[in-house]
């Protein structure tokens, strides 16, 4: 890039370290999942494209802006998240119901489509009714 004109002398300097390191990673155990799998934290600091990476970050950061799906923090976030057609009090409820249906599927791990289907509906008859016309909402379980 300095031998083709595109940044001088200051930059170049910058954009090379004067001591650069290998990154590293570490690993954080999930104690909370089976098998402790590993979150992998990777530490590029003083790596020799740590600066070139923050230079290409700037360049571009004007280009991303522009774009709709840009997030600039959680208060834009939660701006956009308002614009958004609400979803009804039922929906909700749905969303709500597969969640725990999903969750106990995945402790359970039925082998078969008809383990599944006897599952599910085995969870909708346990539904607390009373609890779910307190929000809103009647269910009467299918079968």
């Amino acid at each position: 890039m300095y031998r083709k004109g595109y940044i001088g002398k200051n930059q170049l300097k910058y954009l090379i370290p004067d001591r650069p390191r290998p990154g590293q990673v570490q690993g954080n155990p999930k104690v909370h999942k089976e098998g402790n799998p590993l979150r992998l934290i990777v530490d590029g600091r003083n790596h020799a494209t740590e600066r070139l990476a923050e230079m290409a970050e700037q360049e571009l950061q004007q280009h991303v802006e522009g774009l709709d799906s840009y997030v600039r923090d959680t208060g834009d976030f939660l701006q956009k998240l308002k614009q958004l057609p609400q979803p009804s009090r039922l929906s909700c409820l749905g969303l709500c119901f597969w969640s725990l249906v999903t969750a106990q599927i995945v402790r359970s791990e039925p082998q078969t489509l008809e383990q599944l289907k006897e599952l599910v509906e085995d969870f909708a008859r346990n539904m607390d009714e009373e609890q779910l016309r307190k929000n809103g909402a009647s269910h009467t379980p299918s079968g």
